[in-house]
């Protein structure tokens, strides 16, 4: 999943992405935040 994300951004996918993987990759930034702070 991560990884066709990743390449619709990398490889400008004229489609946007849906909501759904949207929240994914904010829930995601959020977890990573807590849990690692000094890489934020």
């Amino acid at each position: 999943m991560i990884r066709e994300v990743r390449n619709d951004i990398m490889h400008f996918n004229p489609e946007d992405l849906p909501t759904n993987t949207v929240d994914m990759l904010r829930n995601l930034l959020r977890m990573i935040r807590l849990n690692m702070p000094l890489l934020s």
